[in-house]
């Protein structure tokens, strides 16, 4: 087994390995009378220069991914942002709209107040733009 690369154990031979590997076994056990039924192969140590670098590969992957979902998640939130940004500018503006409209309403009915009862526009129009 220790003559195998690293591909083989991990690729479909893999079976084929632990057959060879059962049968190898099973021959050299029944001289002590054991019967290997079934071997697996559970873990496999690979060197220090491997596995450093199998470990990178996966941090590097599982980073890329990460960032990924960063990436995803500020877009959404340039999105918000925006839509608030949008929805806030259109409310402030109507609501001038409003304002403005109320105002030449007030200064209307205020002129035919006015008119009725002769008070001096100036002062009505002073009271006015306090109120408003």
């Amino acid at each position: 087994f220790g003559r195998k690369s690293l591909e083989e154990v991990v690729s479909e031979n893999r079976t084929e390995i632990m057959l060879k590997i059962r049968d190898t076994l099973k021959t050299k056990a029944t001289t002590l009378g054991v019967d290997i039924i079934d071997m697996r192969i559970k873990r496999i140590d690979l060197p220090e220069e491997v596995r450093e670098s199998v470990y990178n590969r996966m941090r590097t992957k599982r980073q890329t991914v990460a960032n990924g979902h960063r990436y995803e998640g500020q877009k959404k939130a340039e999105q918000m942002r925006a839509t608030a940004d949008f929805n806030s500018k259109k409310i402030i503006a109507e609501a001038a709209k409003k304002s403005e409209i109320k105002y030449i309403l007030d200064c209307f009915s205020w002129t035919i107040i006015k008119s009725c009862h002769g008070i001096d526009l100036g002062i009505i129009f002073k009271i006015i733009w306090i109120f408003r």
